[in-house]
């Protein structure tokens, strides 16, 4: 039963770590988009 419960665990552990690395990346893209596009305003 225990080893049930831990690979349950290390299943999710893995999920919510690979989700919140996703979430990270997107933040990060959206915010460079948002910085590229205002020096592209700026230049023209």
């Amino acid at each position: 039963m225990n080893e049930v419960v831990n690979s349950g665990v290390m299943n999710i552990a893995s999920l919510v770590v690979s989700v919140v690395v996703l979430l990270i990346g997107l933040i990060l893209w959206f915010f460079i988009n948002r910085a590229s596009s205002r020096t592209n305003e700026q230049i023209e």
